[in-house]
């Protein structure tokens, strides 16, 4: 009786955990097909915004796309708010002082985007970034 009862409980937590297994992975790949439908709507808008055709986007062109009502309403899908992503873009898309003005590929400025989200937590290397941004501009400043 007590070993029918152990056996029945053991595969309840095993149905408990195949059941939480699927859904993170559900929930992964839901993410996953929201950001490549998000790259392939701004990388359409960029295409057409580009008038250099060099495949990169200079501050002009992004502010360009967060013209687009199609691109506002893709970031706010993945998570990323257009107005606060608009106050980053001097920090963005910063520079030397005596460089050109910079310019991003499309893969590392969608990496900047997404850094952005709402959703994302802290990490130590965020902390770490932030401290070497921090000394920076102190040093700058001095």
């Amino acid at each position: 009786m007590f070993v029918l009862l152990g056996a029945l409980t053991v595969m309840n937590m095993l149905i408990g955990v195949l059941c939480q297994v699927v859904s993170v992975v559900a929930a992964t790949e839901r993410e996953a097909n929201t950001v490549v439908e998000v790259k392939t709507g701004l990388k359409n808008i960029l295409d057409r915004i580009d008038t250099d055709k060099n495949g990169r986007i200079s501050k002009d062109e992004f502010l360009q796309i967060l013209e687009e009502t199609e691109a506002v309403m893709a970031l706010q899908h993945v998570g990323v708010d257009p107005v606060g992503l608009l106050d980053f873009a001097d920090f963005i898309f910063q520079s030397g002082e005596d460089e050109e003005p910079l310019e991003l590929g499309f893969t590392d400025f969608m990496e900047v985007v997404l850094q952005l989200r709402g959703t994302n937590v802290a990490t130590v290397k965020d902390i770490v970034d932030l401290r070497k941004v921090m000394s920076d501009s102190q040093t700058q400043v001095s």
